[in-house]
C-alpha cells in the first residue's frame, strides 16, 4: 500500500475520530482512531488516540489497546505507560499484522475509569500491486509516424498556436491536470528466500519490562513460550530489535526466539527468564541476651546471614524452609540484622530484630544495717530498681543511679531483724534477694540493783535478758553473770567490808556495754 495513499487515510480518519465529551473535572476519556479500515498483513496499522482526565493529560490511567479477533480471542494487547502519554494526553502505536490471518478484528482502546472505545479493521493477505514505474525510452502508439532523422524540425517560432476556442454554454471545462506525488521508495526488506539467523536476545528476568536482542535487520523477531504467551516486533535496520512486555514473566519460563522474513523462518533461540525478584524478609523468633542460635524460616533452600552492624556472626541454610543457626550470646540491645539469598543471588530487605534482655540484674552489694540507721545503702545494676522487705512487708524503694548506688529510706528496724534487698531491670527481670540482718548497736540499760549487805555473797537484780552483768569494786570485776529470759540474774561475789561501793553493769550480745549502777555495801 503507498504511504502516500495511507497518509491520506489517516488525515481523514483522524478527522472523523471521535472524543468522548468530559463531563467533570476529574473524569476519564479516550478517543480511538486508525488510519484505515482495510489492510493488508504486509502494512503497518498506525493506531492514535487521546487519555484525558478532565482537559489534562490522563497519567495514572493506564491506557490499553487489545486487537480481538471475530471470535473475541485478544491476539494484541498494549499498554501506554505514563512516560508515553502526551501532555495533551495523545498516544500512539503501531501494529504489524503480517502474522495475523485473514479475518475482522476490533480494535479496542479502554482506560482505568474511562468507557472503552472501539474500531473495526479488516485485514487480508492479498498483496497490493505495486504501480509500474514509466519506462525512460517510451515506445510510440501504433499509427504515428517517427521522424526521420534527416528532417528538419519546423522552427517553433514559424508555428502558430492554435486559438483557444471560446466555451459555449453548458461545456465542461476540464481542469489543469495535477502532477502526481511521486511514490515513495519502500524500506528494504531482507531476502524472503534466504533463511535469516537466529535472532540473539538479551537476559530476561522477573524484573524486565522489555525484551531485546539483535537479528538480521528488517526480520521479524517472534518470542514465545509456545503456549500462551507470544509478542513480535521488527528488528531495525542496524538489527537491533526491542519488544515491551505487557507484564513480568515468571522466572523459569522457557521462551523461544525466531526471526522471520517472509514465510521462512530462523532456528529457534532458547532461553530461560532468571529469577531476579528478591526473596522475601525471612521470619526470625526473639533472641535473648541469654540465646546462643537464631531461628525461624524462610525460602526452601536459601542462606541466611546474621549480621551485628558491619559484623557477620555467622551464616546457615533454610534446607526445608526453616533455619537454626548458633551464635555466640549477645549482649541486650543489640540490634541483628538477617537476610536471605536465594539461589540466583538476590538478597533479601534485611529483618532486623533487638536482642531482648533477659538476665535479671544482681544486688552487688548492702552495706551494714543497724538498730540505729533509717536508711540501707550499697550498689547494683544501674538504674535497676530497688525494694527492700521484712518478710513480706515492704520496707521502702527506691532506684539505683547511673553508677549503680542507691540509698533507700526505711524506719528504724529492731536488732536481729532480716532485711531482704532486691533489683529489678528494666525489661522486668528481677533478681535473687540478697539479705542482710540489723546489727545491734543499742546499749542496754543499766540493771536494777538489790540492797547489798557486808555479809552477802552475791549480788541480784534484774537486766536485759541474754546480757552479761558485771560486778566491779573501784577497777576490779569481783563477779559475772548471765542475764536469765526472765530479766534476772545472781552474782556471786566475796563479802564486802561496808561502805565499799560497787558498780553493776550490763554488756549485751552484741557487746554494747551499758551504763553502770552503784551501790553502797551496807552495814
Amino acid at each position: 500500500m503507498k504511504k502516500s495513499f495511507l497518509s491520506i487515510l489517516t488525515a481523514a480518519f483522524l478527522l472523523l475520530g471521535f472524543v468522548l465529551p468530559v463531563h467533570a473535572e476529574d473524569s476519564v476519556t479516550v478517543s480511538l482512531s486508525t488510519d484505515a479500515e482495510n489492510y493488508k498483513q504486509i502494512d503497518t496499522i498506525s493506531i492514535t488516540g487521546t487519555v484525558l482526565k478532565g482537559t489534562k493529560a490522563g497519567k495514572g490511567t493506564n491506557p490499553t489497546l487489545q486487537v480481538k479477533n471475530s471470535s473475541g480471542k485478544t491476539v494484541e494487547t498494549y499498554q501506554w505507560k505514563d512516560d508515553s502519554i502526551g501532555v495533551n494526553g495523545s498516544i500512539s502505536t503501531t501494529i504489524k499484522p503480517k502474522n495475523y490471518v485473514d479475518d475482522t478484528y476490533t480494535v479496542r482502546l479502554s482506560a482505568t475509569g474511562a468507557t472503552a472505545v472501539s474500531k473495526t479493521i479488516v485485514i487480508s493477505g492479498e498483496e497490493i500491486p505495486t504501480t509500474p514505474k514509466p519506462d525512460p525510452t517510451p515506445t510510440p502508439d501504433p499509427g504515428t509516424t517517427t521522424p526521420d532523422p534527416g528532417t528538419t524540425t519546423p522552427d517553433p517560432g514559424t508555428t502558430k498556436p492554435e486559438p483557444t476556442p471560446t466555451p459555449k454554454p453548458g461545456d465542461i471545462i476540464p481542469k489543469p491536470p495535477v502532477n502526481p506525488t511521486p511514490p515513495v521508495e519502500p524500506s528494504p526488506v531482507p531476502n524472503p528466500t534466504v533463511k535469516p539467523y537466529a535472532p540473539k536476545v538479551n537476559t530476561v528476568t522477573t524484573v524486565s519490562t522489555v525484551i531485546t536482542g539483535t537479528a538480521d535487520a528488517g526480520t521479524t523477531v517472534i518470542i514465545s513460550d509456545r503456549k500462551n504467551f507470544r509478542v513480535w516486533a521488527d528488528a531495525n535496520s542496524s538489527g537491533v530489535f526491542s519488544i515491551e512486555l505487557s507484564e513480568k514473566l515468571k522466572a523459569g519460563t522457557k521462551l523461544y526466539a525466531t526471526a522471520k522474513a517472509g514465510e521462512i523462518e530462523s532456528d529457534s533461540t532458547e532461553l530461560v527468564v532468571l529469577d531476579a525478584t528478591p526473596p522475601a524478609a525471612p521470619s526470625v523468633n526473639m533472641v535473648s541476651d541469654k540465646d546462643t542460635k537464631v531461628m525461624g524460616s524462610a525460602k526452601v533452600g536459601s542462606t541466611i546471614t546474621i549480621k551485628a552492624g558491619n559484623k557477620t556472626l555467622a551464616t546457615g541454610t533454610a534446607a526445608n524452609g526453616l533455619f537454626s543457626i548458633k551464635i555466640t550470646s549477645q549482649k541486650a540491645g543489640t540490634i541483628l540484622s538477617i537476610t536471605v539469598k536465594d539461589a540466583f543471588g538476590n538478597i533479601s530487605s534485611p529483618k532486623k530484630i533487638i536482642v531482648l534482655d533477659k538476665t535479671a540484674p544482681k544486688v552487688l552489694s548492702i552495706s551494714k544495717v543497724t538498730d540505729k540507721v533509717t536508711s540501707v545503702t550499697g550498689t547494683s545494676e544501674a538504674g535497676a530498681k530497688m525494694t527492700i522487705k521484712s518478710g513480706k512487708k515492704l520496707l521502702g524503694s527506691g532506684t539505683a543511679d547511673k553508677k549503680g548506688k542507691f540509698s533507700i529510706k526505711i524506719k528504724l528496724q529492731k536488732a536481729g531483724t532480716v532485711l531482704a534487698v532486691t533489683a529489678a531491670d528494666q525489661a522486668g527481670n528481677v533478681s535473687k534477694s540478697k539479705t542482710v540482718k540489723v546489727l545491734d548497736k543499742t546499749a542496754p540499760k543499766a540493771p536494777s540493783v538489790n540492797a547489798v549487805k557486808k555479809t552477802a555473797t552475791k549480788v541480784t537484780g534484774t537486766a536485759e535478758a541474754g546480757a552479761k552483768v558485771y560486778v566491779k569494786a573501784g577497777k576490779k570485776v569481783i563477779g559475772s553473770a548471765t542475764v536469765s529470759k526472765k530479766g534476772a540474774y545472781s552474782v556471786k561475789i566475796k563479802k564486802q567490808k561496808a561502805g565499799t561501793k560497787l558498780a553493776v553493769y550490763a554488756k549485751d550480745q552484741a557487746g554494747n556495754i551499758g551504763k553502770a549502777k552503784t551501790v553502797s555495801v551496807k552495814k
